[in-house]
């Protein structure tokens, strides 16, 4: 099977590092284009089948021009909220994400809540959720 050849812009960040040690482990993906502020630009954009955004909130607006034909899955909080997107959660949207050309990925803690509640959907009417974790949540 062909690899599938890989781009992602922010890829010495917090998202952006980690993401890049797991994809260069896949079998089936091949990182062959990356950017960021720290190290430029390797690679050709061109060449680039499927992009991961790792930016910071904000910042990936100034990428989708460049990317309008690209395959592309956005870390940040930007596009959760913009209809244009498909929200990321395969567990609920794995048909759409499928057919998607850009994809919002979720967060750990809209993750954690949306997994649990989803079964009840149209059998509650209100709930309240309060969520920590580790460091970034100042759970304990």
């Amino acid at each position: 099977m062909n690899k599938i050849k890989i781009g992602i812009i922010g890829h010495s960040g917090r998202l952006g590092k980690p993401l890049l040690e797991i994809l260069n482990r896949h079998p089936f993906a091949e990182v062959i284009y990356t950017k960021s502020r720290s190290k430029g630009v390797q690679g050709k954009l061109s060449e680039v089948e499927f992009m991961f955004l790792a930016l910071p909130h904000g910042e990936s607006e100034n990428y989708l021009a460049e990317l309008s034909s690209i395959k592309t899955i956005d870390l940040s909080i930007d596009h959760r909220n913009d209809g244009s997107w498909v929200y990321g959660l395969p567990e609920i949207f794995r048909d759409k994400i499928g057919k998607a050309t850009r994809v919002a990925n979720p967060g750990c803690y809209a993750t954690s809540i949306l997994i649990g509640l989803f079964p009840l959907r149209g059998k509650i009417k209100s709930v309240n959720i309060a969520s920590t974790s580790g460091i970034s949540g100042a759970g304990i």
